[in-house]
């Protein structure tokens, strides 16, 4: 879990905008990690941050830049 609350909230705001970008919903992120979209929300949000989510969601985002 990530520990600094602002390092939290500027990686939700960057992972944020990554999503966006790609052109994806929070529920279709969640559908691919296989967690809820609430858990992408708390993600976006800085509240909840725990390292096998956060590596799912990075290795999603990684096939969609090249």
């Amino acid at each position: 879990m990530v520990k600094n609350n602002i390092e939290q909230k500027e990686l939700g705001r960057r992972l944020q905008i990554v999503r966006k970008q790609l052109g994806l919903l929070q529920r279709d992120v969640a559908e691919q990690i296989g967690v809820s979209s609430l858990t992408i929300s708390r993600i976006e949000r800085g509240e909840d941050v725990h390292a096998t989510t956060l590596s799912s969601l990075l290795g999603l985002y990684s096939k969609h830049i090249s």
